[in-house]
């Protein structure tokens, strides 16, 4: 498990500050009590495995499961109303895609039909249709613990840019390469390496005036305080 500090995520100018990021290998998703959800692999899906009580209704097909919570319908013996009871009961499903086992827990939740998509290494990503910011919150601190890590998904394509600019803070030479794009999912993930020859304390913000990223969805630097080089990210939405 690993941590990460200082993540900022933006949502229309408003930046949420010192968010600790820690994944496990298990996953918590609010999803559609009364709709069908689906989740997506990376990976053909080869086994979907929950306990029987739970009554889950499932339909697998290639790389894509369909999951709906049960339901009850209760008929009045007298007067022949009925009423539908749906399940408030959460549910732990393992997924095998490929030569992967993704742990999810899976909350019933009044709210529309869910797309999750999962990504390899058994850290899974959301991908967002219903306009929920927790959810985007979510995906984008997932791509970007996975860009640190060096582990962007297959379905990104990498473009090397090695691009050089140099910048004077009074006397600090600061020399900033933007060396990778990543782009799939519909965001576009940029990867800075930042150098300097002095210690010097760079802002998570100025890292919007040096990339010339005006509205970006999610920026990391490695450190803040530093002397040497460090990496930057940033994240955009759409393909750049």
């Amino acid at each position: 498990m690993r941590f990460y500090k200082k993540l900022v995520l933006t949502f229309s100018f408003i930046f949420i500050l010192g968010v600790d990021i820690s994944f496990s290998s298990t996953k918590i998703y609010n999803i559609s009590r009364t709709d069908v959800n689906r989740i997506i692999c990376d990976d053909e899906i080869s086994e979907v495995i929950f306990s029987e009580e739970k009554g889950l209704i499932t339909k697998t097909s290639g790389k894509e499961v369909f999951i709906k919570f049960p339901v009850n319908i209760i008929v009045d013996a007298q007067d022949g109303s009925r009423e539908t009871i749906y399940s408030d009961d959460t549910a732990e499903v393992f997924l095998v895609c490929g030569n992967t086992t993704h742990s999810l827990i899976l909350k019933p939740s009044n709210v529309p039909a869910k797309t999750i998509t999962l990504v390899e290494e058994g850290l899974s990503s959301k991908r967002v249709h219903d306009g929920d910011s927790r959810d985007e919150e979510e995906l984008l601190a997932n791509l970007m613990v996975l860009a640190v890590n060096e582990e962007v998904p297959k379905t990104f394509k990498k473009e090397v840019i090695n691009k050089l600019e140099r910048f004077k803070r009074g006397d600090v030479d600061i020399t900033f390469i933007k060396k990778n794009k990543y782009i799939g999912q519909g965001y576009t993930i940029s990867e800075y390496h930042i150098h300097s020859s002095s210690e010097i304390t760079l802002l998570t913000t100025e890292l919007i005036s040096f990339s010339r990223i005006v509205t970006p969805a999610a920026l990391l630097l490695t450190a803040e305080s530093f002397k040497g080089w460090i990496r930057g990210y940033v994240i955009e939405r759409g393909v750049k």
